[in-house]
Order: C-alpha cells, then sequence, then structure tokens
C-alpha cells in the first residue's frame, strides 16, 4: 500500500507541475486531483467519506456481516415490483437508490408509500 501512495504522490505532483499556468488544464484537473489526493490522505477514521473508486466516487462501502463476504461496496437500492404475474411480466413500481447505509427497516414506509403513488 505504501507503493501505491509514493506512486500516487508522484504522479499527482508531476501532473499539477505540468499544468501550471494553463488556466484551461487546472480547470480540467481540478476534481481527479482532488479526489487522488484524497485517497492519498484519506486515514481509518476520517471524518471525511471515504473514496473507495476514483472512476465512480460515490460507491460506500456496506457491511454485510457474512463470513464469505463481509462487505460489498456500491449503492443500497430498494426495488418494488408488481405481486401477480401479468402477459408481459412483473412490472417495477418504484426503485429509489438509499446512499448513507440506512436500516432496511426504516425505508420501508417511504417505498410502500412511493410505489402507492
Amino acid at each position: 500500500m505504501r507503493r501505491i501512495k509514493t506512486f500516487l504522490g508522484r504522479v499527482i505532483r508531476d501532473i499539477q507541475r505540468k499544468i501550471v499556468g494553463n488556466q484551461a488544464l487546472e480547470d480540467v484537473f481540478h476534481h481527479p486531483l482532488w479526489l487522488a489526493d484524497q485517497v492519498m490522505t484519506q486515514q481509518r477514521r476520517d471524518p471525511l467519506p471515504k473514496v473507495y473508486s476514483l472512476p465512480a466516487p460515490e460507491v460506500e462501502c456496506i457491511g454485510k456481516g457474512k463470513a464469505h463476504k463481509p462487505y460489498e461496496f456500491g449503492c443500497k437500492v430498494t426495488v418494488a415490483t408488481t405481486n401477480t404475474r401479468s402477459p408481459g411480466g412483473q412490472f417495477v413500481t418504484h426503485i429509489d437508490a438509499l446512499h448513507g447505509n440506512p436500516h432496511d427497516g426504516h425505508r420501508l414506509k417511504a417505498a410502500v408509500a412511493a410505489s402507492e403513488a
């Protein structure tokens, strides 16, 4: 891990050195360099949200609590479908992305109300 952080630090400094003075490049590289710096400097108990993926920084760590697969990375979703099968198949009546890893039981009322609407 230390080698990766050292390499990433060198790449960040090299890019910053090459784009100095070119405002268009500084604007383009501002967010990616900020993400890479956050990955490099984040600690185990940081109050800032952790970055698990540079291509998809919105990805969250979800603790599963299972021995064979303790963690997953992604985002929780709720999906509500029709109960009976129709000629065209089942229909999705509601879908929602849940950020912040909320408890499943706390979202049930909102999902039922949204699918009824």
